[in-house]
């Protein structure tokens, strides 16, 4: 079978380009703030540890932050906080960020 290629809508090329701003600015903080939604995927003390390693392997400071539901005013109060690091399932893990102040990306985007 032959390999067909397909260009990307407008939409989807500006959405990408937006996910690679956001990883680009979360790998020049120092300090990340770790997201665990209250009805995220079940293995999160797995996934937390793996990432709290991770992250203090390069050398940078984490807190962690147990959430319901997200939004722009609580991570606002955490001005120390560079960039916010989602622990959820797989449906909630690409979040909008445009209404927050700082990047929220996916631990696989770390």
């Amino acid at each position: 079978p032959a390999l067909r290629v397909s260009r990307m809508t407008l939409s989807a090329a500006a959405q990408l380009r937006r996910r690679y701003y956001l990883v680009q600015k979360a790998r020049e903080v120092a300090v990340f703030g770790v997201l665990i939604g209250t009805l995220s995927a079940g293995r999160r003390a797995e996934m937390l540890s793996a990432l709290t390693r991770l992250i203090r392997a390069r050398g940078r400071k984490h807190y962690v932050f147990l959430m319901g539901k997200l939004n722009a005013a609580k991570l606002a109060n955490f001005t120390e906080v560079g960039a916010y690091v989602l622990l959820g399932s797989s449906e909630h893990s690409l979040v909008d960020s445009r209404d927050f102040y700082r990047p929220v990306v996916t631990p696989y985007e770390l």
